[in-house]
């Protein structure tokens, strides 16, 4: 879930930002002149300002020797290009989310830009205006050099003589000074940008005052000109274009997504850019041509040269000839552009030699016009009189928390700024939604609660408003799954923004939106579609289709569409979202990870386990970039991840991020919070498979317990985790109490508002079908796999392994009632669904093959029980280590099919690699070293040996008494292998002796009319016939039979074989009757 907080805006209030300056002229270099004669001479160099000669003459150290950078070989500066994001296909819906979801952009995708490089100058506009003095920064740069004394002695020589008007030297000079600018302009790391202030303003500002005097000598030169009939020196008929190189190195990589193929894109550089008007020098020494066998070139980079054609007309980007002031002195011919510059890629092609491509760009004023109503709305959001809160803001908007916390508490230390009670109310307000951004929701209530009592006691009616307070209030109550309380504030909210004289329709919309989602989350669905369809209706009419407000309105409806287990639709809104969010926010944006998280989620519901991993993944190296390391948002990927891995059967690595997810939520979140239950949930259920039932009941009742308190006690949370119980009993032997949660699982599911055919429904109908089967109630198990049947084929793909398990249950009903035919074709279902299946190597896919291996095996189809076995091995031996108990299972199941065949040698070779992974792996007395033990004794009694397999069978029995509850149907499984032993041996009274214990347990544990309670009666009949004592023996014949004719067909073999048994001892009676008379 996404929910949504505000934090307030201001309008701009007319003030005069750094661009809007108009600056005096200080030079006369000329830029066409120089370009123009590019290959034969250099401008003379023209001073009519007196400082900027000063400069030259006095400012700079007399000792300073100018030289040429050592050329870079990778960027150095931030290209941001249009990267394309796949199309959606459209739902066929005419709701007002439809009309969000088919939002299409106005502007085709190679003409846009990145959001990055809007929040690069949304940010460099409002570090220039803070004010910022030469001592701070001289500061900085002898903090940052430390011991280094060459560096020392550059600060000092900085700190002597430098002054605003040589800055370009500065910026040319090979020191510390350009590689730090440089970098931090590529990274856009804010600190050391913010810290770089004073300089980054006074290069931009230098640079612009010598393009405006340098374009008007080019007019002043054209004029002269037409004076002089001279055209051939400056055309004036609209062509004034001059020409500049670049060259660099890029990686294949970053070269084919955003040069290559975006030819007509855009070409957006958010940091100074340096060219030159010598072809030569750019493609020779700064393009690495690989002519030249450089050694700094490898196979991963190509050598690009920019040509860049300069329309002269275009002055909406600054650029200068800067060799009068360059470090360089003339060598270079520098061209310098300003922090912004816009280009469009003209062409891409290789040279003819094949040493480096040629890149035509073209200076233009165009730019992406969506993109640049989006960042009107988001400066219009950010912009506030003090430039130092606009940044806060605009970082809070990029999701950069930690940094917008540090400028935030500047700004509260500054009293000047926190005097007026409208700024110390918004300072906090900004504060709690920092805080609350980053999980420290204790601090976040605080500085809410200030503010709104500062809003309340001064009866302040702004933008700051106590709406707005409550809003984000509900907001923490929601992260910490207090959701009537969220829900309360929420509404609270909008009756007060409603109530004001001017309501804000967009923070209106904006409470509509949270609302919902806690409706959502409490699954109150139609009044959360409600809620959502009003945010929708007002976002499409107040803001632009790319506005970030709209990616959230996507997210949120995905939710509701999970939440009723349309995941197909979510997944499409989702992508919606991703599109949106991509083309709208930064790339390491929180929103960007909880969309990828979420369609994880989706993606693992539908068995797309690698697109599931790879969502996971990503979405993880976002919040370990932006959240600290206890937030929650990590706790819920590495659960998913867990989740992953669990599927994959790497129960060890499952279990390694199960408790880091726990760790974190137990430190960061509230004691009852539903994430803590989740994963108390998904804990237990890793633990069940790995056979500690007792440890995983105990976490499945501590998550039924927060459940209950922080949802309700119909949720569907609450019945997941009955349903979890259940099996847990079902496990343990105890039917009737699995039954009795299971059936509170299905109660709430029927009574809940959500739909019948909700995937949630799913597992809980199959397990019912499997209680009902292990019952013999055969009608009504098939009745619950048809259900979760139904449901399952709508949300799953056609060869999920899933379905595969569902239609071999179905088959064994089938084969259970007789009916052979429905049973074969499910059973072919089953296969071919497998068999599909089979492209996912992954431990996950394996154990499913081992489930329906079983299945077979059981319906006496060996053969297709032994290739899934063997297949899933297979798999196993690849992912798994080579003690991990799901082989010894794999090995103990081949085992058992060679057995059936007669190979009883192969079976005991396959047990005893079975035996000895589980000696390694598992305790002593767990319940699959009983299974390995009885089936060894099994074989052993198969090949005649039956002192052997008589002490096999009592290991297993001792593990069994030890374990399990004295009623479960593995013991009775045990007594009845240990009555045939003694049959065997004919110790007919021995073996009654356990089969009346096996009865026991079958009529304590099972309905008197269970199939399996039939089949002892059949045994203890054969013991007693052994012992002569006819009248009991006939007695268990007949109440077999009377079992068999309820459940059975009238035609089933079975019923023939009871019917001949009774006559056969009936006959015996009577003649032994007659013997005696």
């Amino acid at each position: 879930m996404s929910s949504e907080n505000n934090f307030p805006w201001r309008p701009d209030e007319g003030h005069t930002l750094w661009w809007e300056e108009q600056d005096e002229i200080y030079s006369a270099d000329t830029i066409a002149a120089t370009i123009s004669q590019a290959s034969t001479a250099v401008a003379c160099r023209v001073y009519t300002n007196l400082e900027l000669l000063c400069a030259h003459l006095c400012h700079l150290p007399p000792y300073s020797q100018r030289k040429q950078r050592e050329w870079l070989d990778h960027m150095d500066i931030n290209i941001l290009s249009e990267t394309r994001v796949d199309d959606l296909s459209t739902l066929l819906t005419t709701t007002a989310f439809n009309q969000l979801l088919l939002l299409e952009s106005t502007t085709g995708k190679i003409s846009r830009q990145e959001a990055e490089f809007m929040y690069a100058l949304l940010s460099r506009d409002i570090l220039i205006d803070i004010k910022s003095t030469e001592e701070e920064i001289i500061k900085y740069f002898r903090q940052k050099c430390g011991d280094n004394d060459a560096d020392i002695n550059i600060v000092d020589e900085f700190e002597e003589y430098y002054d605003p008007i040589n800055v370009i030297f500065w910026y040319t000079r090979d020191t510390f000074l350009y590689r730090l600018l440089n970098k931090a302009l590529r990274e856009q790391d804010i600190d050391t940008l913010y810290l770089l202030r004073y300089f980054i303003r006074d290069l931009h500002l230098q640079i612009r005052k010598r393009h405006s005097a340098q374009q008007q000598q080019q007019l002043a030169l054209a004029a002269a000109c037409v004076m002089n009939d001279n055209t051939t020196t400056i055309n004036t008929n609209n062509e004034r274009i001059a020409t500049v190189y670049r060259g660099q190195l890029m990686s294949n990589v970053e070269f084919d997504r955003k040069i290559r193929h975006n030819i007509n894109g855009y070409f957006s550089v958010s940091s100074f850019l340096s060219t030159t008007v010598h072809e030569n020098l750019a493609r020779e020494i700064y393009a690495g041509n690989r002519s030249n066998g450089s050694s700094d070139t490898t196979a991963v980079e190509q050598s690009i040269l920019f040509r860049i054609d300069i329309d002269l007309h275009i002055n909406k980007f600054p650029y200068a000839n800067i060799s009068a002031e360059s470090a360089f002195d003339d060598v270079e011919g520098e061209i310098l552009f300003t922090m912004g510059s816009v280009f469009r890629i003209v062409s891409v092609h290789l040279n003819e030699d094949g040493d480096y491509w040629n890149v035509i760009l073209k200076l233009t004023d165009e730019e992406d016009k969506e993109l640049r109503i989006l960042r009107e709305f988001i400066k219009s959001d950010t912009v506030e009189p003090n430039p130092l809160e606009s940044l806060v803001r605009l970082l809070i908007g990029m999701g950069r928390n930690k940094e917008a916390e540090r400028y935030c508490l500047t700004l509260l230390d500054n009293l000047t700024f926190t005097c007026n009670l409208i700024d110390l109310a918004s300072v906090f307000n900004n504060l709690g939604f920092i805080y609350q951004a980053l999980s420290q929701y204790k601090k976040a209530i605080e500085y809410f609660e200030r503010t709104l009592e500062i809003m309340l006691k001064y009866s302040l009616e702004t933008e700051t408003s106590a709406a707005t307070v409550y809003n984000n209030l509900g907001s923490i109550y929601n992260d910490q799954g207090e959701y009537d309380e969220s829900y309360t504030y929420y509404t609270k909210a909008v009756e007060t923004e409603l109530n004001m004289t001017s309501p804000n329709q967009r923070a209106i919309a904006t409470y509509y939106s949270n609302i919902g989602n806690v409706c959502n989350v409490q699954k109150r669905y139609t009044e959360a579609i409600e809620m959502l369809e009003k945010s929708v209706e007002i976002r499409l009419k107040v803001l632009p289709a790319n506005h970030p407000d709209m990616g959230t309105s996507l997210i949120n409806i995905s939710q509701v569409f999970n939440a009723l287990g349309q995941y197909e639709k979510a997944i499409n809104y989702l992508k919606k979202a991703f599109e949106n969010n991509f083309n709208s926010l930064p790339p390491d944006h929180p929103s960007l990870s909880i969309i990828r998280n979420n369609l994880g989620q989706l993606y693992h519901r539908q068995g797309k386990f690698k697109e599931a991993r790879e969502m996971y993944e990503r979405s993880l190296e976002i919040q370990l970039k932006v959240f600290p390391a206890d937030h929650p948002d990590i706790a819920w990927t590495y659960n998913n991840i867990a989740a992953m891995y669990g599927g994959d059967g790497d129960s060890t690595e499952a279990l390694e991020y199960y408790h880091k997810a726990l760790q974190i939520e137990l430190h960061s979140l509230p004691l009852n919070h539903p994430d803590i239950a989740a994963t108390y949930n998904n804990l237990a259920s890793l633990l069940q498979e790995r056979g500690n039932c007792e440890e995983a009941l105990m976490l499945y009742e501590k998550a039924l317990q927060i459940w209950l308190i922080a949802l309700s006690s119909n949720h569907p949370q609450v019945a997941l985790c009955y349903s979890n119980i259940s099996s847990i009993y079902s496990e343990k032997g105890n039917d009737d109490k699995s039954m009795e949660y299971l059936n509170k699982a299905l109660q709430i599911q029927m009574t809940s508002n959500g739909p019948e055919d909700h995937p949630d429904f799913a597992p809980i109908y199959r397990n019912l079908g499997r209680a009902y089967y292990a019952q013999a109630k055969f009608q009504n198990a098939l009745e619950m796999f048809e259900k979760a049947l139904e449901i399952w084929v709508k949300v799953l793909t056609t060869n999920h392994m899933t379905l595969a398990l569902l239609y071999a249950d179905i088959s064994l009903v089938y084969d259970s009632l007789g009916e052979y035919d429905q049973a074969l074709e499910y059973l072919k279902k089953s296969l071919e669904t497998s068999q599909d299946s089979c492209s996912e190597i992954c431990s996950g896919f394996a154990a499913k093959c081992n489930q329906l291996g079983t299945v077979y095996y059981k319906q006496g189809k060996i053969e297709e029980a032994l290739e899934l076995y063997e297949k899933s091995l297979e798999i196993q031996l690849k992912v798994l280590r080579q003690d991990h108990p799901n082989l010894g299972a794999c090995y103990g199941n081949i085992s058992q099919v060679h057995s059936a065949r007669g190979d009883y040698d192969k079976a005991i070779e396959y047990l005893n690699q079975s035996l000895g992974i589980q000696l390694n792996s598992l305790h002593p007395s767990h319940p699959s070293l009983a299974v390995t033990y009885n089936n060894f004794g099994l074989v052993y009694y198969n090949k005649g040996q039956l002192e052997i397999a008589l002490e096999f069978y009592d290991r297993s029995l001792e593990i069994q008494l030890n374990v399990l509850s004295s009623n479960h149907p593995d013991l009775a499984t045990t007594y009845n292998n240990i009555s045939l032993v003694y049959c065997a041996c004919r110790d007919y009274e021995k073996a009654a002796e356990y089969l009346n214990k096996t009865l026991q347990i079958k009529l304590s544990s099972l309905s008197s009319d269970h199939l399996e309670v039939a089949t002892t009666y059949s045994n203890l009949a054969a013991a007693l016939y052994g012992q002569d004592n006819m009248t009991e023996a006939l007695h268990c014949v007949q109440r077999a039979y009377d079992i068999h004719i309820k459940i059975l067909p009238s035609d089933h073999p079975e019923l023939l074989r009871n019917i001949n048994w009774i006559k056969r001892i009936e006959d015996e009676l009577v003649s032994t009757q007659q013997n005696v008379d």
